[in-house]
């Protein structure tokens, strides 16, 4: 009997322990942490706990006892099969997160989610592309610390491209300084010329562009391909245009948006009198008549090149994705970003770009912040390095009304200093503009 008694206690207290047993091991879930979290005022939008038919690891037995992911809406879109903003994992103890932690470590050129935090039972992954206060969100939220984080290169990468880049993008306001919004992209942008900058992700082929003044950023524009688009897709879809921009100014693999934002100065618009004069009515070269006078680069497959010779031709057409180069300005931009003078070459010659069109519109570029007579722009032209054929190719496709040009240009010089009608006459004749033209604009603006 009391053999029977004894056995009986021994059952009962062996219940009590698993059933204690049983009760931490659900102490902790992933439906629980995750309200934790918001309450917490973390920004999560989206999560799924993963059952042995659904979970991204396959299915079968795993490590951890339960396993969900969430998205964080700081990091932007995400997938509803699988949100990689970070995840939680429950384990029977906190040796089991810590070995769970150790094992995936050995990822670290693959893993996603590379900021740890463990707490008890329990392994949060955080993806490498939050920021530093981010994580540290998470960290308080917890009251934890934090056992492991990405390497700077990989945090970085994360940060500033592929999905994040798109991100980012969306966050730029204009009037903020170029270093705010480098900030916000995650590097530097590069310089193409003037107050032109562009950042472009490799990974997406997206892109965006400031032009700055003053060092604050006056316009942007974002060209993002959209997810539904294939590599093959000419067409591709913006965040946001700037008010200057329509429908032609969208980005594709064989054409230039027009960027229609160059405010530089150029002193290059006082044309001397005795040149050639064109009459209003000048007539305009066709594009099959100008294309006979400058060949233009093939657009089948170059050779396969040198490592450097094929970084130039990326860097060439990432230039001509954001705005106008001639020929010789694209090879002068690529030696100034360090590529040899062959290099430069290679990647000009094999971009595919038809110079006349790039001429049009740098052309209208020009036109849309400063007024120029026609001589005038064919001589910005080609001081941009444009042929003299190019040059005037631009110039005559424009669309420009250089009457009203000359109107533009006589009330630019009367804002700023006094002028009689004779006297703003000759100097509209100074800048390229036929007589008739420069009596237009001065009577125009009331001589």
């Amino acid at each position: 009997m009391k053999r029977i008694a004894c056995t009986l206690l021994i059952c009962i207290l062996m219940c009590g322990i698993l059933a204690g047993c049983a009760n931490s091991k659900s102490k902790n879930t992933v439906e629980i942490l995750i309200k934790e979290l918001t309450e917490a005022d973390i920004p999560i939008v989206y999560h799924i706990v993963f059952t042995d038919d659904n979970d991204p690891n396959g299915a079968g037995e795993h490590d951890y006892i339960e396993k969900g992911n969430f998205a964080d809406e700081r990091l932007g879109e995400y997938s509803l099969t699988e949100p990689k903003s970070g995840s939680i994992e429950i384990f029977n103890n906190n040796n089991e997160a810590k070995k769970r932690a150790e094992y995936l470590n050995g990822f670290t050129e693959s893993d996603e989610l590379q900021y740890q935090i463990i707490k008890d039972n329990i392994l949060v992954r955080l993806n490498n592309a939050f920021t530093e206060d981010q994580v540290s969100d998470y960290v308080k939220a917890l009251n934890s610390d934090l056992c492991h984080s990405p390497t700077s290169k990989i945090h970085e990468y994360a940060y500033s491209y592929g999905k994040m880049f798109v991100v980012h993008a969306g966050q730029l306001q204009e009037e903020m300084t170029l270093d705010e919004a480098a900030e916000i992209m995650g590097f530097d942008p590069i310089n193409l010329k003037y107050n032109y900058y562009a950042w472009y992700d490799d990974l997406s082929s997206n892109t965006v562009y400031a032009v700055v003044e003053n060092g604050k950023v006056k316009t942007l524009g974002r060209y993002i391909k959209s997810d539904d688009e294939d590599s093959n897709t000419s067409d591709e879809s913006t965040l946001d245009k700037p008010s200057s921009f329509d429908e032609s100014s969208k980005i594709s693999d064989s054409d230039t948006p027009t960027n229609g934002n160059d405010s530089r100065p150029t002193g290059n618009d006082n044309n001397t009198a005795s040149a050639t004069k064109p009459t209003e009515n000048k007539p305009v070269t066709s594009k099959a008549e100008s294309q006979k006078q400058e060949p233009q680069n093939p657009v089948s497959s170059p050779s396969i090149g040198t490592a450097g010779q094929s970084n130039a031709l990326k860097a060439a057409k990432n230039y001509l994705r954001v705005m106008a180069f001639s020929y010789q300005g694209l090879i002068q931009q690529l030696e100034y970003e360090g590529y040899s003078h062959d290099e430069a070459v290679y990647g000009a010659d094999n971009c595919g770009a038809n110079w006349n069109e790039q001429a049009l519109k740098s052309a209208q570029n020009y036109l849309s912040v400063m007024p120029f007579s026609y001589n005038g722009l064919i001589k910005q032209l080609e001081y941009d390095k444009y042929t003299t054929e190019q040059a005037t190719y631009g110039a005559n496709n424009c669309g420009a009304n250089w009457n009203e040009q000359a109107v533009k240009k006589a009330k630019s010089y009367l804002d700023i200093m006094s002028f009689s009608r004779d006297s703003l006459i000759r100097q509209l004749e100074y800048d390229g503009f036929t007589h008739e033209q420069a009596v237009y604009g001065a009577e125009a603006n009331g001589y």
